[in-house]
């Protein structure tokens, strides 16, 4: 990578840095609202952008149909993005937004 890269990555990073800033409260707020219960938690959480929607169902205990429709509209609003194959990979990492706003959503879903 040469100086010019460099640099821009530097600014790239300092931008980024700075919208997490101004936009924490809202992305915490987005999550919570998104995240409804430890299943679409943990299938948010197994978002990785590799693994396949069986196995994010299998770990989150959920079926293949509800992981594509909660990708899709994941996808959709901007809290994940397309990986490989078009699996989603979370954007965010949920579990640190809950902590440092002290929300945790218990709530069982069905």
């Amino acid at each position: 990578m040469d100086a010019a890269e460099s640099a821009i990555l530097e600014e790239l990073k300092t931008v980024t840095a700075l919208l997490k800033v101004t936009s924490h409260g809202t992305i915490g707020q987005l999550l919570n609202s998104e995240l409804k219960g430890e299943k679409a938690a943990r299938v948010y959480e197994a978002s990785d952008g590799a693994t396949p929607q069986t196995e994010v169902g299998r770990k989150a205990g959920v079926g293949q149909a509800t992981v594509s429709r909660l990708w899709q509209r994941w996808k959709t609003i901007g809290l994940a993005v397309e990986g490989e194959s078009g699996r989603a990979r979370a954007v965010f990492d949920a579990s640190a937004y809950r902590a440092a706003t002290g929300q945790q959503n218990d709530e069982a879903e069905g």
